[in-house]
């Protein structure tokens, strides 16, 4: 078990299902599913999970819990709609999902520090100003932590890190 990027993973599956407008349990759910597939491979990057990979841990599970329930539904009420019929997902709890704002207020960021790792899966740049213009390449992000003075020790301005940063789309 490798826990590098477990809680990265985590988090970014959280705000995913959240911004989608997924109830805050199912949120969890689906951030828990990320973690654990993270914890199935070595490396940072390279444990990242897909969406459809969370998802596919996220089915496994709900699917043996609803076969479970359902099966002492069945035992309870006689129900023959299965999952489908509104009744019984209903009494199965089914939770509905969050409605989901179109003014979304918030933004997402990352550590600088991230972009160090796996240099071979970069080709544009090493370095502080090689790693603002990586981050720049990931959609949705737009914000970057940086580590003063870590990140201006190589003599770089507070000017030279705010160019790049606009250049890469980023704050």
């Amino acid at each position: 078990v490798d826990e590098t990027g477990a809680g990265d993973s985590f988090r970014a599956a959280f705000a995913v299902a959240f911004v989608e407008g997924r109830a805050l349990e199912e949120s969890l759910r689906f951030a828990s599913a990320a973690g654990s597939v993270a914890v199935s491979r070595a490396g940072a990057v390279p444990s990242l999970p897909t969406k459809a990979e969370a998802e596919a841990v996220v089915c496994g599970i709900a699917a043996e819990w609803v076969a479970q329930k359902r099966e002492r539904l069945d035992e309870q009420t006689h129900c023959s709609g299965g999952a489908g019929n509104a009744t019984c997902a209903s009494a199965m709890g089914a939770v509905p999902r969050a409605s989901a704002s179109p003014s979304f207020p918030l933004e997402f960021g990352s550590r600088l520090n991230s972009m160090a790792d796996r240099p071979e899966l970069w080709d544009g740049g090493d370095g502080v100003l090689g790693w603002i213009a990586r981050q720049g390449t990931i959609k949705g992000l737009s914000l970057v932590d940086l580590n003063y003075p870590q990140h201006f020790a190589s003599g770089l301005s507070v000017a030279q890190v705010s160019q790049a940063l606009a250049a890469a789309g980023l704050r």
